[in-house]
């Protein structure tokens, strides 16, 4: 059985935070609102082109987590100060993670919307 592709409005609002591995989360920094559309067959895939088109950040599933109707997702991952994110191979995070340099937290809360066209009459 074949499963025919829905577009699917992806909405992030993005909190920014300095954060520093000894002190943990800090001061506000940013604040924004990205919205996408998305074709594709589930809802799950339509964030995960969200983070890679629209946010240019991997997404993983395993480390987000959803409100207790799961209609929201909640996901984090660490940004340099040009907000690109920054993986835990890199000499950037080695160098966040001995305490050297503050990076910083982008805090994002998702919805999906199912965007479907109905008969006027």
């Amino acid at each position: 059985m074949k499963t025919e592709t829905k577009i699917y409005i992806v909405e992030s609002l993005t909190n920014v935070y300095v954060d520093s591995y000894n002190e943990g989360e800090g001061d506000f920094c940013n604040c924004y609102e990205v919205r996408s559309e998305q074709q594709t067959k589930t809802p799950l895939e339509a964030i995960k082109l969200h983070f890679e088109n629209s946010l240019f950040y991997t997404f993983y599933f395993n480390l987000s987590d959803t409100d207790e109707n799961k209609k929201t997702l909640y996901y984090s991952n660490l940004v340099n100060v040009d907000n690109e994110e920054v993986e835990e191979k890199t000499h950037t995070f080695k160098q966040w993670k001995k305490g050297k340099i503050n990076l910083y937290v982008a805090n994002h809360v998702i919805n999906v919307i199912e965007y479907k066209l109905t008969e006027i009459f």
